[in-house]
């Protein structure tokens, strides 16, 4: 999350003032200058920001690992440290079989996400 804040500051400094000058002078409220400018200018960050973190969430593994090696029956098991076992016993067949639904998931939110938040240009 600290990278994306950063990410964000950087791209809400970059916003031209002269743009928002030029939305108060017409009259636009706080909001409006908000919603017509900023917002439409923040998009393609957001999609930046959407994909990356759904990347990192579904792909938990060292905090599993190191706290609870999946806690008791399970429940605290996530689908990559899910992988890790099932390859540690033998069963690579699978552990491959839950990478690749993995990556198939990843991919499908991902371009779920692309549709959602692309620019209009």
């Amino acid at each position: 999350m600290g990278t994306l804040m950063i990410i964000f500051l950087a791209v809400l400094q970059a916003v031209p003032e002269d743009v928002k000058e030029a939305a108060a002078i017409d009259g636009a409220s706080k909001t409006r200058t908000f919603w017509s400018i900023t917002m439409p200018l923040l998009r393609p960050t957001l999609l930046l920001g959407a994909v990356l973190l759904l990347v990192t969430y579904l792909q938990f593994f060292e905090e599993f690992f190191v706290m609870t090696q999946g806690g008791p029956l399970n429940s605290a098991l996530s689908a990559s440290y899910y992988v890790y076992p099932q390859f540690s016993f033998g069963q690579c067949g699978l552990s491959s079989a839950a990478s690749y639904i993995l990556f198939i998931i990843i991919a499908l939110v991902s371009a779920l996400q692309f549709r959602v938040l692309r620019t209009q240009e």
